[in-house]
């Protein structure tokens, strides 16, 4: 997992897979750098993301809830990802 920082936001970039293999891993490293770089924005960055379990999207919803100005970009996935993944982020609050 990469990330950047600016002076007010964190990018994430997930890619491959999000599931039961690497999830904890993921969640561990996200926490690791909101502990120590607190930012008001996050941007997740989903181009390269190719799978993603119900886990891999609680990990989502987490970031969502803990974030006061939450993005998602997920321009040139697959259609079904395109407008599932933030429909279902939308309908969990």
């Amino acid at each position: 997992m990469k990330y950047d920082i600016t002076s007010d936001t964190v990018t994430i970039y997930l890619d491959g897979r999000l599931d039961m293999s690497n999830a904890k891993e993921v969640d561990q490293s996200i926490d690791e750098i909101f502990s120590q770089n607190e930012r008001d924005n996050v941007v997740l960055d989903l181009l390269n993301l190719i799978y993603i379990s119900s886990v891999g999207l609680r990990i989502i919803l987490k970031l969502k809830k803990n974030s006061m100005n939450f993005k998602i970009f997920v321009s040139y996935i697959p259609k079904i990802k395109r407008k599932i993944i933030p429909r279902i982020i939308k309908c969990a609050g």
